[in-house]
């Protein structure tokens, strides 16, 4: 029998605890005695800026299918992304990088690491953005109409929540179950039960990353998020935006 915990709902940061193996096993085996549901990709519907955020991310939207842009956020205003708090200096933010230590990442994990993903560790190396909620077309385990991130994974070793740190991608895979899809690089309130993956599927590992956010409370379902990582954080918003 398939035995899930169920989702810890933690409005703020919290450390992810290890699953047990013998919970995840059973599902990638297929052994239980219930029917399991596969892994399912949705489809990637065009991807549309709210009302809210248009001032942020219409410009870029009105233009992306026409036109390549070849400096990542060259019209977007980085300065006043990171939430400044001793949690994220002590769990994400890393050191300053240089050209070596993205090709070690990249190296170690198989994948190139996006340009804007790197364009943005420049401004600072991993940390809580200030805006942490993403508009999704359909439904997850967090909200019927949009994701929340606790924090977004520097580049590097050496804190927690770094892309080649003690809850990198690996971890995820062996120990929760979630799918070796790409670089799993932002965790969500519920302490491990949701993830955001940069998704290399159709791109191959050297090619431009689709956002998708992974459920472990539901059988691992992927759900489309952004068309790429730049994409994501220009159409990041407040809770407020989604208060009633």
């Amino acid at each position: 029998m398939l035995t899930l915990t169920s989702p810890v709902i933690v409005r703020g940061p919290t450390l992810a605890t290890r699953t047990p193996t013998s919970t995840i096993a059973s599902t990638a085996s297929g052994t239980n005695d219930e029917e399991t549901t596969p892994i399912v990709t949705r489809s990637h519907p065009t991807e549309l800026p709210s009302a809210a955020s248009g001032a942020r991310c219409g410009r870029f939207f009105h233009s992306f299918g026409l036109t390549t842009m070849n400096e990542p956020f060259a019209d977007f205003d980085l300065s006043d992304f990171w939430e400044d708090s001793d949690y994220a200096t002590r769990e994400y933010v890393g050191p300053a990088i240089t050209d070596l230590d993205v090709a070690r990442v990249e190296k170690k994990l198989g994948y190139k690491l996006p340009k804007s993903y790197i364009k943005l560790m420049h401004t600072q190396n991993g940390g809580i953005p200030k805006r942490t909620n993403h508009r999704t077309s359909e439904r997850t385990s967090w909200a019927e109409d949009h994701i929340a991130i606790t924090g977004i994974y520097s580049i590097g070793n050496e804190k927690t929540y770094s892309l080649c740190g003690e809850f990198e991608s690996s971890f995820w895979v062996s120990e929760w179950g979630y799918p070796p899809i790409g670089i799993y690089f932002a965790n969500c309130p519920s302490a491990g039960h949701d993830m955001l993956c940069l998704d290399y599927r159709e791109c191959g590992p050297t090619g431009e990353p689709r956002v998708v956010h992974i459920d472990q409370e539901r059988y691992h379902r992927i759900t489309f998020v952004a068309k790429n990582f730049e994409s994501f954080v220009r159409c990041l918003e407040g809770e407020d935006a989604f208060e009633t």
